[in-house]
């Protein structure tokens, strides 16, 4: 999706970690089910790491957790838990932002997609998902 860019704020639950991104205003926002995904209720949008600005606390506020390839990097608060970003395995160039954690997400943007992601089956629907497309 596309649309003129607009900027958002963010952040994690206790509010330790908040950020200021730009992004088209109609996003795609991923539903993923693949384990980790599922059990947190990650849906998220992609933007490039460049565009994602922190206005409270940084990396080191976040604790990172990784598995079965470690590509992605899941990180949560370490205070909260919550999971405002990560860098996933199928765009590593970039961050993907729960839309839950976008200030206002229901009225941020000018459109939301909601594409399913079959993340059980990770290397089948990454050959034919378009989420290749967010990255450079």
């Amino acid at each position: 999706m596309e649309g003129s860019l607009i900027t958002v704020t963010g952040g994690c639950h206790c509010q330790s970690v908040r950020f200021s991104l730009t992004t088209p205003s109609s996003i795609s926002v991923y539903k993923c089910n693949c384990s980790i995904c599922a059990m947190k209720q990650n849906h998220h949008f992609m933007i490039q790491k460049d565009q994602l600005t922190f206005t409270a606390g940084d990396l080191s506020s976040l604790t990172e957790y990784t598995f079965n390839t470690g590509v992605a990097k899941h990180l949560f608060c370490t205070k909260c838990g919550v999971c405002p970003f990560y860098s996933p395995r199928s765009n590593p160039d970039c961050w993907a932002v729960t839309v839950y954690c976008v200030d206002s997400w229901k009225s941020a943007f000018e459109k939301i997609e909601w594409v399913e992601f079959d993340g059980e089956n990770w290397e089948k629907q990454y050959e034919v998902s378009d989420i290749k497309k967010h990255s450079k």
